[in-house]
């Protein structure tokens, strides 16, 4: 008796410490799970703070790049083609234009279209934003524009170019001349500063069109502002077709829209007195400029 007590005093024990071995391994295998599941959201809220920092600190961009219509194009000959796509200077400068409006207006341009086109003569070029041609225009093969300054001498012998080309009075002259034309105080431009210069002065006149609908509704969709959400904004009777109006009259006075948050605070903070969609547009933008310190 004494015996068959130990026997199963024995077999309760084994069981008993293969229940506990397997209570234990189920309970190792359920916090592993939970410690994934904890350094999963670990990860995604450091991803999302990340996003949100890095959104804060930069400029705002274009939206809608995936539409088939591209925003700015630049279409240009075939001669003239081949010629710009062998220029470093060409795309320097491209590159040093985007920066340079990013940091004045506070938005990123989107990839300007280069391509050639057929219907185009070998160099002649076009300008067009959002499909609509602003400019379209010839260089001369192996030339450079000579541009008048305050401090020109006398006249030069050239093909004039009109004032249109790059917003002053011009000549085409023949490339062994500029050192003798720049003495006379002109100034002078090979055929890819040309280009750049036209892209310069219409982006100047004309970088508002890019603000369009489909800009504001991205703002409203992808940026958390935490204190206004697109419903409050409506709720207020701030309007997209109000922040487009005001974003756009913004860019023509060359005042920068980086801060975009205080530009929103702004509008409530002079709702708040007098209703937006009632009021004159200069007189929101007005106010708006004040309080971003632009008088």
């Amino acid at each position: 008796m004494k015996k068959g007590g130990i026997f199963l005093f024995k077999i309760f024990k084994t069981f008993h410490n293969r229940f506990n071995l397997f209570y234990l391994w189920n309970e190792q295998k359920r916090l592993k799970k939970e410690v994934e599941q904890y350094q999963y959201m670990m990860d995604e809220c450091e991803q999302e703070i990340q996003r949100l920092n890095n959104r804060h600190s930069s400029t705002l961009s274009i939206p809608s790049l995936s539409e088939p219509d591209a925003y700015i194009e630049l279409k240009v000959g075939e001669k003239l083609h081949s010629f710009l796509k062998n220029s470093d200077t060409f795309y320097t400068s491209f590159r040093e234009l985007r920066n340079e409006i990013a940091n004045r207006v506070g938005f990123i341009l989107p990839e300007i279209d280069f391509s050639s086109s057929p219907r185009l003569d070998d160099w002649e070029y076009e300008v067009s934003i959002k499909g609509v041609c602003l400019l379209k225009t010839v260089l001369i093969e192996n030339a450079l524009l000579a541009i008048s300054t305050p401090l020109v001498l006398s006249p030069i012998k050239g093909i004039p170019a009109g004032e249109d080309l790059v917003g002053d009075f011009s000549w085409w002259i023949d490339q062994k001349e500029q050192q003798h034309v720049e003495a006379l105080g002109y100034y002078c431009l090979r055929a890819e500063e040309v280009i750049v210069t036209n892209l310069t002065y219409l982006l100047d006149q004309h970088l508002y069109r890019l603000i369009d609908r489909s800009f504001v509704l991205t703002l409203f969709d992808e940026c958390d502002y935490n204190w206004a959400s697109q419903s409050e904004l409506d709720h207020l009777g701030i309007r997209p077709f109000t922040v487009q109006q005001v974003l756009q009259e913004l860019v023509k006075q060359q005042v920068s829209i980086r801060n975009i948050s205080m530009i929103f605070e702004c509008m409530i903070r002079y709702q708040m007195n007098q209703p937006v969609e009632l009021m004159p547009l200069h007189e929101i933008v007005t106010y708006v400029k004040e309080q971003l310190g632009n008088k």
